[in-house]
């Protein structure tokens, strides 16, 4: 089965007025900085935190039925027929925290003993110095100055 370049829910982000991230959809561990230097547009490749080898499997279509929904896949039709797919790793999206740091969240599927963990994920990425670093939701402790509010 062939490769196939699946892509959608992408994000961008327009820092400043010379600089846009973009991040795929099925997110691989890049977030892409394009800069306008000189009034041309280089990339510069912020390497993250790869969760999964490979942000999504191929899954053979004359053994996957819809009826047996497995979670997390999905399919896409082309010219050359329907494939199927299991997400392993989604971004969610990407927020520019002040002038010179973006935030960028993901989902990651990780199989065990036949059982899917979510783990959801969130990532720092100075413009200049690249990846900060990285934590999970097991890490962060939401606090609520509203004790109503339920969390």
């Amino acid at each position: 089965m062939a490769e196939i370049p699946v892509d959608h829910f992408a994000s961008m982000i327009v820092a400043d007025s010379v600089t846009v991230l973009f991040v795929l959809g099925f997110y691989d561990g890049i977030v892409y900085m394009y800069k306008k230097i000189s009034n041309k547009w280089t990339l510069k490749k912020l390497y993250g935190k790869k969760f999964v080898k490979k942000p999504y499997k191929l899954l053979n279509p004359s053994k996957f039925n819809p009826r047996n929904h497995v979670p997390f896949t999905n399919f896409i039709s082309g010219a050359t027929g329907r494939f199927y797919f299991k997400e392993l790793c989604r971004n969610i999206g990407i927020v520019l925290l002040n002038d010179s740091t973006a935030a960028h969240f993901s989902r990651s599927i990780i199989s065990s003993n036949g059982k899917n963990r979510v783990i959801r994920s969130i990532e720092l990425f100075n413009f200049k110095k690249g990846f900060i670093g990285y934590a999970s939701e097991d890490d962060i402790e939401i606090i609520s100055e509203d004790k109503n509010l339920p969390i």
